[in-house]
């Protein structure tokens, strides 16, 4: 789904670059999508919803398993998503990031973020962006441990 690399990451990359070590044999596109026209469409469709998300921000939630699961797009461990050993080095990362966490009898971690923008200001053209993974976390952050539905709200709530 449409999403931002690392969008609900309090200082996300300012740029990606795409390698291809072997072409599909069909399909393997990636679709690329200017987020100054979502942007536009977004607050032009539904300009009460695009308010409150530009005065909120939003903040992500989910359930990191203590070893990854390659099942899921969603399964990989805290340890990997913070390069960390032990559970006191994930908290201080966390800490760092402003995440809220909560530690689960099973090893896994239930993170929440801070709350991030949603739209933003691009600083080299002074325009505002969609810039987040609010579709991505609602439709597809789904498997054993998270439900999308529940992966992303408003900043209030």
């Amino acid at each position: 789904p449409f999403h931002h690399e690392l969008a609900q990451a309090p200082e996300p990359p300012s740029y990606i670059l795409f390698h291809c070590e072997t072409a599909s044999a069909q399909g393997g596109a990636t679709p690329i999508i200017h987020s100054e026209e979502v942007a536009n469409f977004f607050e032009a469709t539904y300009p009460d919803f695009a308010s409150k998300v530009a005065d909120l921000g939003v903040r992500y939630i989910r359930v990191m398993p203590e070893v990854t699961d390659p099942s899921s797009a969603q399964g990989r461990s805290w340890k990997e998503t913070y390069n960390v050993a032990t559970r006191e080095e994930a908290e201080a990362a966390m800490r760092r990031q402003g995440t809220e966490f909560e530690w689960l009898s099973n090893g896994d971690c239930r993170t929440m973020t801070a709350i991030l923008p949603a739209l933003r200001v691009d600083s080299r053209t002074g325009k505002c962006v969609f810039f987040n993974s609010m579709i991505a976390a609602f439709i597809g952050w789904n498997d054993s441990r998270n439900v999308g539905e529940k992966a992303v709200v408003l900043g209030d709530g």
